[in-house]
């Protein structure tokens, strides 16, 4: 069933409220190959790269806010 205008709404407002976005910009061609990996590996392309951000800030003692069940998790934790 498709979302109501009021469902999209209280979505786009949680968003907003929860996430920061950020711009990714990839040579031509190349979008279409990560997309491929990330259905191969049954994965979204925007879990792909929090965890690739994650692993590379970690190896240079860099931790991200973690978010488990609607909580925020500090990255002083």
């Amino acid at each position: 069933m498709p979302q109501s205008e009021a469902q999209r709404r209280a979505k786009a407002k949680y968003n907003a409220k929860a996430y920061d976005r950020l711009e990714l910009k990839v040579l031509k061609g190349n979008k279409e190959i990560i997309q491929n990996y990330c259905k191969d590996k049954k994965t979204s392309v925007n879990k792909l790269m929090n965890d690739l951000l994650d692993e590379q800030l970690t190896k240079y003692g860099y931790r991200l806010i973690k978010r488990v069940n609607d909580n925020c998790i500090s990255n002083d934790k």
